[in-house]
């Protein structure tokens, strides 16, 4: 257990670097040793996202039928009248319904607990962006409890990132101005005075340090799940103080520090295990680390810059705790390496370059979580890469749906990041009518790539653990603690995931795509996914087995799930110019009408009461063919920009969405 809190705790310093550049300057980031190429674009009006795309055609859609791929329901009406279905050969339609003036579906709600709570009874189907509203809270409570251990720990052989500093101020050949700094940081992280109290009694040259880092609200100020107390608040500042570059006139001085963990075996060991954490961790680095300083020592800061094949247009910087990169600000800082024009719509580069195949996010060899995370997402954009491509005929307006999908997905896990950056029939009459049966919003490729992100995470923490360790951490959330250890939850969330990835297959009649051995439980990830997703019966029996009187119907789990009842409105800087900062947003939750239908119709067959078939596969005719109609809650995205150097934390956000209440307001009032 301990050596897995020490990894999991410095995952959590350099997670927070990834995207660290979205309340920065654009800063460069390194191509994995390969030249760097500089693309200035002309801006144009910014195109027509509908533009992009167009609904998917019956004639490319070729599932093959797979006799072996059964649903689990069974249809019919009497205990002598049953059927199975099998959609292997069958292709599904997807589009999002015009919602006309029904009542509730204008408006914006805050999380998916309250737009379900407006909308009643109504069908609601888990859609990717409440599944991801889940993850999220999760995802935040993981890095708050590891962000705060990784500050304060004292393991012995391991020790923290505030034991580092005081370990390096020990080194008599430090400089004064190198010992200012890490004075300054722990004065930034660990003072007991805040805002605009006194500082202790300091040098006036930690004073200043300290002075200039806190009116740069830009850097400073705490944002994403740090509000949350005052403790998280002073863990971001101190991490953030020390992930400021050096700049040419700041060589001595990280100078200076390098030596000093050169010559400092504990220290030396420690920065060693923490680099080598983050960047396998998260993504590779954005700029050189002092070990760069070291490992080159008659190479000036220019040289080293060249060296790693970052681009001479942006001012070379080494860092303490460097940044990571991510492929969203590799794209920007080559579109935009004067600066982003006012009339560019960031949104819509990356969209473009990831279905263009200009940005590949199929993760490195080198990616870390962030990136199996982002990964996870490309089938929104590219719907033909995903397994379930031949089993869904998708129109243009769910496709924007998806696109929209996208947006906020890629805005929540950056805003998680924030600090780093699913023959005959028979004697008998076949049922009446059939329809689509989903659980979840289709989309198995989404859910697989999650899990597998989850995974990789557990075991690359696994790798790290020896004996039995300290009492279990928890994660957190705003107030308290989450209630289940996190080292059991991270492993709960990977199950609900694969499980996710199993009832969305059977939905649309596919094939699961688990690898040998990689679920060894896999009933447990289906009930676990099934029975948060729909209504169910106690003992688990399919629902629509027509010959099983139950005798207690539950409600499907999400409705009572307490990460869905979180306000889900964030927002994120992504690009720093002199007189403003371009945000991503989301706006609130808003309710969307999906229909789904059978394109081309699945395959029944009766089977005995043992479940022995009576005869051969048959297909269904279309007259008995039914749409299925379900509500999904989805995240509204936005892009804008805020005037002067002004960072929104939570709180200040979502006023503005308050105030706003619809699209259209929350950004004017944004915009001014």
């Amino acid at each position: 257990m301990r050596h897995w809190l020490v990894v999991v705790s410095a995952m959590i310093v350099f997670l927070t670097a990834c995207g660290g550049n979205s309340q920065l300057p654009a800063r460069p980031s390194g191509n994995e040793g390969g030249t760097y190429e500089e693309e200035i674009v002309e801006t144009k009006p910014a195109q027509s996202v509908i533009d992009l795309l167009s609904a998917d055609k019956l004639s490319d859609k070729k599932p093959v039928f797979d006799a072996g791929i059964v649903d689990l329901r069974l249809l019919g009406s009497r205990r002598d009248d049953i059927w199975q279905l099998n959609a292997s050969g069958a292709v599904l339609g997807l589009d999002i319904e015009d919602i006309g003036d029904d009542e509730g579906f204008d408006k914006l709600y805050s999380s998916f607990a309250a737009a379900a709570k407006a909308l009643g009874q109504n069908r609601i189907l888990p859609s990717v962006n409440m599944i991801d509203g889940k993850a999220k809270q999760f995802d935040d409570g993981l890095y708050a409890a590891l962000d705060l251990w990784q500050t304060e720990n004292t393991l012995e052989g391991v020790r923290d990132t505030r034991e580092l500093c005081t370990t390096l101020l020990k080194v008599e050949s430090l400089t004064d101005e190198a010992r200012w700094f890490l004075e300054a940081a722990l004065a930034v992280g660990f003072r007991p005075d805040e805002g605009d109290a006194p500082l202790p009694a300091l040098p006036k040259p930690v004073i200043e340090h300290v002075r200039r880092f806190e009116m740069d609200a830009t850097q400073s100020k705490p944002v994403g799940f740090y509000t949350w107390n005052e403790e998280l608040k002073r863990c971001f500042k101190f991490l953030r103080f020390l992930q400021q570059g050096f700049e040419k006139q700041e060589w001595t001085l990280a100078h200076s520090l390098a030596n000093a963990i050169q010559v400092n075996e504990q220290a030396r060991q420690q920065y060693a295990r923490m680099l080598s954490f983050y960047a396998s961790l998260t993504n590779p680095f954005a700029a050189p680390t002092l070990r760069d300083v070291t490992q080159h020592p008659d190479k000036s800061l220019d040289e080293i810059w060249k060296l790693k094949g970052l681009p001479e247009s942006k001012p070379p910087t080494v860092h303490f705790l460097p940044y990571s990169t991510s492929r969203e600000l590799e794209l920007f800082n080559r579109l935009f390496p004067s600066g982003l024009p006012e009339s560019a719509d960031l949104m819509l580069e990356f969209v473009k370059a990831v279905r263009s195949g200009k940005v590949d996010l199929k993760p490195r060899v080198n990616s870390g979580w962030y990136d199996y995370q982002i990964y996870a997402l490309e089938t929104f954009l590219l719907p033909e890469r995903g397994s379930e491509n031949s089993k869904l005929l998708l129109t243009k307006k769910y496709k924007q749906r998806m696109l929209e999908a996208f947006k906020a997905l890629v805005t929540k896990r950056r805003e998680t990041h924030v600090r780093q950056l699913a023959g005959g029939a028979g004697s008998a009459a076949p049922p009446t009518e059939v329809a689509p049966r989903l659980r979840v919003e289709p989309n198995p490729t989404f859910y697989l790539r999650t899990a597998r992100a989850y995974a990789f995470l557990e075991t690359f923490l696994t790798d790290w653990m020896e004996g039995p360790g300290a009492s279990p951490m928890h994660g957190k959330r705003e107030g308290g603690s989450r209630p289940v250890a996190l080292r059991d939850e991270l492993k709960s969330m990977r199950d609900f995931f694969y499980g996710l990835h199993l009832i969305s297959c059977e939905d649309i009649g596919m094939k699961d795509e688990l690898m040998m051995d990689e679920v060894p439980k896999r009933w447990d990830c289906y009930r676990l996914a099934a029975h948060w997703a729909e209504h169910w019966y106690e003992g688990g029996a399919a629902i629509d087995d027509p010959r099983r009187i139950p005798a207690e119907r539950k409600e499907a789990l999400w409705r009572s799930d307490f990460d869905l009842a979180v306000d889900t409105r964030v927002a994120v800087p992504m690009y720093t110019n002199p007189l403003s900062i371009r945000c991503w947003g989301t706006l609130g939750v808003r309710p969307v009408k999906l229909r789904a239908w059978y394109a081309t119709p699945p395959k029944i067959r009766e089977i005995d009461e043992k479940g022995a078939p009576k005869g051969d596969w048959g297909t269904i005719s279309e007259g008995l063919l039914k749409e299925s109609h379900y509500i999904i809650l989805t995240d509204e995205f936005g892009e804008f920009s805020l005037k002067g150097n002004r960072v929104l934390n939570r709180a200040e956000f979502r006023d503005f969405c308050d105030r706003g209440k619809t699209k259209q307001g929350i950004l004017a009032a944004l915009n001014r």
